[in-house]
């Protein structure tokens, strides 16, 4: 009830006593003194409800306050571990999780860079050496030049402590205009549909351009995932990767110093148009060092099944076919059924398909990160490439 809803209701109350008071002298003969003590009775309730309310209102702007001071301190605390990742052609974002100056991104923000440049918000730049990459679970891990062991770094959360409701803040260098930070709430957790390689949290905090491998924290300063994606338009859903695959890919690399992904090293085109079919998955451009000696495969060709499991007709086949890479290791042996493009001498103008082939392929190592190209029927295989935002459910990454 409002301060002034208050007051009017008091009042009308007061003014209704009044009256009583008077009737009920004339008509019953009530005491005054007992109508009296009524009165001032309602009165004492009047204040008392006015001084409640503001006691309400105190409260209510110390909690406000309470809660801006906690979120200004954690900003404090958490920002001098936090970095812009630039190289030539991509800028992103990163944080030092290890004193002695390892720092996490996206491997799609360091691509195939060896060396990057690391900004903090003071200004001040060191460089950065890219020790490994996994393309799949979309995880670099660099290490500051230099022999300082005192970096400040941030702390892994407990998922355990994570639900679907919880507030957390999204940190990065938005635009490209140094760090920024906003803060949203988790959507959802253990969420495999945008990166088969990896478990992703959906949030609302809102990201941008150039926020990708920036940290997604709970109100404590923990890290809780890392930027990697937004979904729709800017920032109104965006992904992030779990800390647990962030922990476990740390811990692989500190045992083998190395970390990578199994896949196959290609262009892959979605390719919409072709008679008979809703959209096909082809590869092109195998330039994979296992993939690209697996005798009869070939580029200019589409999948059709993996392990005798075909895949999808629709823009998810290429999710489809992460999803299987990603319960393997390079070095691994799939069977793939591959069909090129023939020319019906009878019916030239439209085009066919060859009888399906059966190809054993070794996958690669992934150390970056591969996303299909949507492309239209052309003449021939090397002319279906045509740049084009990945489809979903793959989502466009935020640097």
């Amino acid at each position: 009830m409002g301060k002034r809803h208050g007051t009017v209701l008091a009042t009308a109350f007061l003014l209704s006593c009044l009256a009583v008071n008077s009737w009920a002298q004339s008509n019953w003969g009530i005491p005054f003194d007992l109508i009296q003590q009524t009165i001032n009775q309602a009165k004492d309730y009047q204040k008392a409800q006015e001084k409640a309310q503001e006691q309400a209102k105190a409260k209510r702007a110390e909690a406000v306050k309470s809660y801006n001071g906690m979120v200004r301190d954690v900003y404090k605390k958490v920002s001098p571990s936090i970095v812009t990742v630039s190289q030539p052609g991509s800028v992103g974002s990163g944080f030092i999780i290890d004193k002695t100056g390892l720092v996490l991104t996206n491997a799609h923000v360091v691509q195939t860079a060896k060396t990057v440049e690391l900004i903090f918000l003071d200004g001040t730049k060191v460089k950065g050496d890219v020790l490994a990459a996994a393309g799949g679970r979309d995880v670099a891990v660099i290490r500051i030049q230099g022999t300082r062991k005192d970096w400040p770094a941030l702390e892994f959360g407990d998922l355990k402590d994570l639900e679907a409701g919880d507030e957390v803040m999204s940190f990065g260098n938005a635009f490209d205009k140094g760090l920024r930070m906003s803060k949203g709430i988790v959507g959802a957790c253990k969420n495999r549909q945008m990166n088969p390689y990896a478990t992703c949290m959906q949030t609302d905090a809102a990201m941008a351009p150039g926020c990708s491998g920036g940290p997604l924290l709970d109100l404590n300063g923990r890290v809780v995932g890392m930027n990697e994606a937004i979904v729709s338009g800017y920032g109104t859903e965006a992904v992030a990767i779990d800390a647990d695959i962030l922990k476990k890919a740390l811990a692989d690399y500190t045992k083998d110093k190395t970390l990578a992904d199994a896949g196959i090293l290609a262009d892959f085109l979605l390719v919409k148009g072709f008679p008979g079919y809703k959209c096909l998955l082809g590869v092109d451009n195998i330039r994979g060092e296992n993939s690209s000696k697996s005798a009869g495969f070939q580029s200019h060709s589409f999948i059709m099944a993996v392990d005798g499991k075909p895949l999808k007709d629709s823009p998810e086949s290429f999710s489809e076919l992460q999803s299987i890479f990603a319960g393997k290791k390079p070095g691994d042996k799939v069977k793939l059924s591959m069909r090129t493009m023939k020319e019906d001498p009878k019916d030239p103008m439209t085009p066919k398909l060859s009888d399906a082939v059966e190809v054993e392929v070794t996958l690669d190592p992934v150390h970056e990160s591969i996303s299909p190209k949507a492309a239209s029927l052309g003449i021939s295989m090397p002319d279906l490439s045509v740049p084009a935002p990945a489809p979903a459910p793959a989502p466009a990454p935020a640097h």
